[in-house]
């Protein structure tokens, strides 16, 4: 069997290793170097210790910079720990996870075994009874893995006391509470004399935080002010708010003030930013992404094959707030359609990422999505047309809304002149789709039934 394959484009990306990064920032499309510049500068500012929040939607990006902004700092001779909470939520106690975290940073300084002894201390006033999981982390932490074995034989061999355990450990629980206060505060203490070493504060990153479950992801951020709270320790929260919020409402109840609570935790909170250049060509961060990422899907030269495919999808990009994550999964439906009918197909394909219902409503054939189609593309388009005159961006949503109104039925002579003008815009080069536009719509929109994430 022939592969037809080969020479076509992928229909999917390699995710980037961002492991090990040599060279920070590079490939900084969106241009955030300037950002993570910035927050050094802050550093040197919370000496006293900090939580900072980077809050933005999934897929803009988030991650690499996080990752990115970590290896500056470990350029610029940062202690820096980096910690994915999704990989690790299955630990029972997120304080197991900080406190190892640290352990490693510590090594080499003479810190290592105080801290280890004391963080072990604290884990054992957590540690609930028989849980697995949080007994093989205080394994970890001691550099051995059979503590979960030996936990269970002591378990079972108390089992035949029946309620007599319960009581016995609620009074010893009461007895040594003192001592538990002060196993948090020798913690504390050998925490601070580590952070203390050096002339820059100890800064550790915790990605994806919005995504673990709710509970884990609460228990962080109180473990990190009740235990990890001392002067020269900076930790970066790296979340989608809005989530971390619901989860919090999902642990407290829905009546909870979710914002007002997750503020206690935060000293510094702010916004990802978002590009505002307008520009439709590679000289905006939006341009530039796009082309990047049509190259990685294609490399030919765009501008003598495709002269309006990254131009029409960096529009819609603008005009429809479209993610760099969604950017990507545009590119693959348009690869993936087998259409070369450039702004059309990519015009769907944000329709199907962004409003899924409205496609889904068009390609049921009702009356119903196109209306709904109408609205979503006014939406986008009309303050565009209204704010930035007759530029490069306005003359593409003009074409994209005057596309919707003339298949909802609502065009008439000058939609008509507008569509017209717009046809290399809407169909690339391809003669053959010069035909009924219904037909052509209908078609365009049944190759993109195949959906991609």
């Amino acid at each position: 069997m022939v592969d037809t394959s080969v020479g076509s484009p992928p229909l999917a990306l390699p995710t980037a290793d961002l492991s090990n990064i040599e060279i920070p920032f590079e490939g900084d499309l969106l241009r955030r170097r300037k950002l993570a510049d910035k927050l050094t500068s802050y550093l040197g500012r919370l000496r006293c210790g900090a939580v900072i929040a980077i809050d933005a939607p999934w897929g803009e990006g988030k991650s690499w910079f996080a990752r990115n902004w970590a290896a500056q700092l470990r350029v610029q001779h940062y202690r820096v720990g980096f910690i994915d909470a999704f990989q690790e939520d299955y630990t029972e106690d997120p304080f197991m996870l900080l406190a190892s975290e640290i352990r490693e940073l510590s090594h080499g300084n003479g810190l290592a075994k105080t801290l280890t002894d004391k963080a072990a201390a604290v884990g054992s006033v957590l540690l609930p009874l028989m849980a697995k999981a949080t007994v093989n982390g205080l394994g970890k932490l001691a550099g051995t893995t059979d503590l979960a074995d030996l936990v269970h034989e002591e378990y079972d061999k108390a089992l035949d006391n029946g309620a007599d355990l319960v009581q016995e450990w609620t009074k010893k629980r009461l007895e040594s509470h003192a001592a538990e206060k002060n196993s948090v505060a020798g913690f504390r203490r050998a925490l601070a004399e580590f952070t203390a070493v050096g002339d820059l504060p100890t800064v550790v990153f915790i990605d994806e935080l919005d995504r673990c479950r709710p509970a884990f992801a609460v228990r962080m951020i109180e473990r990190i002010k009740h235990y990890f709270e001392v002067p020269n320790l900076i930790f970066v929260l790296i979340m989608n708010r809005p989530q971390l919020e619901t989860a919090i409402r999902g642990v407290y109840g829905a009546e909870t003030d979710a914002p007002a609570y997750l503020g206690k935790f935060l000293h510094l909170s702010l916004q990802l930013p978002q590009d505002r250049s307008t520009a439709v060509d590679g000289s905006s961060p939006a341009g530039a992404f796009v082309r990047a990422t049509l190259q990685r899907y294609q490399p030919v030269d765009l501008d003598e094959h495709a002269s309006h495919l990254p131009a029409a999808l960096t529009a819609l990009a603008l005009c429809a707030k479209v993610s760099p994550r969604e950017i990507e999964r545009a590119c693959a439906l348009y690869f993936l359609s087998g259409l070369q009918w450039h702004g059309l197909v990519l015009f769907l394909a944000v329709i199907k990422i962004k409003a899924p219902k409205a496609f889904d409503a068009m390609r049921s054939g009702n009356a119903e999505g196109n209306t709904e189609f109408v609205k979503v593309a006014s939406g986008w388009f009309d303050s565009v047309h209204a704010t930035h005159g007759s530029g490069a961006l306005s003359r593409f949503a003009t074409i994209f809304r005057a596309y919707a109104l003339s298949i909802s039925g609502n065009g008439n002579s000058n939609l008509g002149q507008i569509l017209k003008d717009g046809t290399s815009v809407l169909y690339g080069g391809d003669q053959l789709a010069l035909g009924d536009m219904h037909i052509n719509h209908v078609r365009a929109i049944r190759s993109l039934d195949i959906d991609v994430q």
